[in-house]
């Protein structure tokens, strides 16, 4: 089990003796003079276990639901996933992306190792019954390798995968993948990327179908996205280039 917000749990610190201060406010019941004990503690002691226990919960049923109630809210906001990617039975669709952003290094290496080990991880973790295809979101989307369940054959594949020099429309290739799922099928596509593409926050991210493994490695991001040369009318051999840069990094470059 995966926790996306771990310090959601800081919650229960504040919100379990808000309950139980809140419990200890209701009213309590009357309090009769008598002139012996001893019937009563007598009654008490020969009274069965579980029946003690039966009092103890039908007296603090509120306070349990209360409890129980806070506990499942906060861990639904720390947002639980599992760390297995596939769906039992399902077929697996691997969408890689191979953008020139897949370079950037980090102390750790490439963002394109990471996804690498990722995907390496995913392969190993196939059952017998489980079969996977390989998707490549180059300059243009392409199955670099047909459903199969060989384990042997996709890693030699992952291993040879190198990322390019250009942009990738990663979402298109995540959509091609998407074709692939059968209908009513536990298959999914698992989208192994950095998430610097175009159209990334459009994707449905938190859909049973989609799975998106985000790799980080390295926070500075600049690459040059377009380029251009036109020459200069009157047949002079002069002319000028036109380049575009972006800068994928969250953090302002000079260039």
């Amino acid at each position: 089990m995966n926790w996306g917000f771990p310090l959601s749990f800081l919650l229960l610190a504040g919100v379990i003796p808000l309950i139980l201060f809140l419990h200890s406010l209701r009213p309590r019941g009357v309090q009769i003079r008598t002139t012996a004990l001893f019937l009563w503690e007598k009654l008490l002691r020969e009274r069965p276990i579980g029946k003690k226990l039966g009092w103890l919960l039908r007296n603090n049923l509120l306070l349990i639901l209360q409890l129980l109630a806070a506990s499942i809210l906060v861990a639904a906001l720390a947002d639980p996933s599992l760390l297995f990617y596939g769906a039992p039975g399902g077929n697996t669709v691997a969408v890689i992306d191979l953008s020139a952003s897949m370079k950037a290094k980090g102390s750790l290496g490439s963002r394109f190792d990471s996804a690498r080990k990722e995907l390496l991880s995913l392969i190993d973790g196939m059952a017998s019954d489980q079969k996977m295809m390989i998707l490549g979101a180059g300059p243009v989307p392409q199955i670099l390798l047909p459903f199969t369940g060989d384990k042997s054959k996709l890693r030699d594949l992952v291993e040879t995968l190198q990322p390019t020099d250009a942009p990738a429309p990663v979402k298109e290739a995540i959509l091609i993948g998407h074709s692939f799922l059968r209908r009513g099928s536990n298959d999914r596509v698992v989208v192994f990327t950095d998430t610097a593409f175009e159209g990334a926050e459009e994707l449905p991210w938190n859909s049973a179908q989609l799975r998106l493994v985000r790799v980080e490695g390295g926070d500075r991001n600049v690459g040059i996205t377009g380029f251009e040369m036109r020459r200069f009318p009157g047949g002079s051999g002069r002319g000028e280039i036109m380049i575009r840069v972006k800068n994928f990094s969250s953090a302002s470059v000079r260039t």
